[in-house]
């Protein structure tokens, strides 16, 4: 392949990566999402209280406003999805993370146990001065 062709490719992927910056990875965060920090900076992922039936509610919060996220389920079989209202997306690996790089609070997403009741789930928070945390993990199991 020729040097020319070889810097056009490149060109192509930098100026896709410039217009899909907020797409996450199914690693953690994309290239030029900051720099790692030791900790949890203070972010949660609990699921909600519910009634027996109804979809697990997941929410993640703490720490100060962020501006990304990615949430992933890592073992025991959860499926995720995105939560009605939520200017979320869902990532080719099963998980869910933010559409937007505006400052969030917290948000909130669903989440389908498997028949064992319990899953884990690996997460990471970009915050609004482009740190992040994680990979964190959070537990889920159905309340007995």
């Amino acid at each position: 392949m020729s040097h020319f062709v070889q810097l056009l490719l490149l060109l192509c992927l930098v100026v896709l990566g410039a217009a899909f910056p907020t797409m996450p990875t199914c690693g953690g965060p994309a290239l030029g999402h900051g720099a790692a920090h030791s900790g949890d900076g203070g972010y949660t992922l609990k699921a909600e209280p519910r009634v027996k039936g109804s979809p697990v509610v997941l929410r993640l919060s703490g720490g100060s406003p962020f501006r990304g996220f990615l949430v992933k389920p890592t073992s025991g079989g959860a499926t995720l999805s995105v939560a009605p209202g939520q200017a979320l997306t869902q990532s080719v690996c099963g998980g869910v993370g933010h559409s937007s790089p505006a400052s969030k609070e917290s948000v909130t997403m669903h989440a389908a146990l498997p028949a064992s009741g319990e899953a884990t789930l690996t997460f990471w928070v970009l915050t609004a001065n482009r740190e992040w945390y994680g990979p964190l993990s959070a537990k889920l199991t159905e309340a007995v």
